[in-house]
């Protein structure tokens, strides 16, 4: 999916304690994006406003929120495409 919008960069966020378990996992399961580690887990992902898992946060080119997706449902994948695709015209207005 990210190969249809080439001006968006992914990066995948792990709520987790443990960056070792992290590194483990992605060298087994390579994310699609680039991997962060939000050390503290759920409560800190929480503190964040990141309540529920899986969340889709698409940010413009200065780091503001164009649009976001929580959860996982049968219609995912056309809304990330509408999500990408928003933070692109986002983008595309401001260069």
């Amino acid at each position: 999916m990210l190969a249809r919008h080439p001006r968006v960069i992914a990066y995948a966020v792990a709520l987790d304690v443990d960056r070792e378990a992290v590194a483990r996992y992605v060298a087994m399961t390579p994310p699609p994006g680039a991997p962060l580690v939000l050390l503290g887990g759920h409560a800190a992902a929480a503190r964040r406003g990141l309540d529920s898992v899986p969340t889709f946060i698409a940010l413009d080119a200065r780091g503001r929120v164009t649009g976001a997706i929580t959860g996982l449902s049968p219609g995912l994948g056309p809304a990330l495409d509408r999500l990408l695709r928003h933070a692109e015209g986002a983008v595309g207005e401001r260069e």
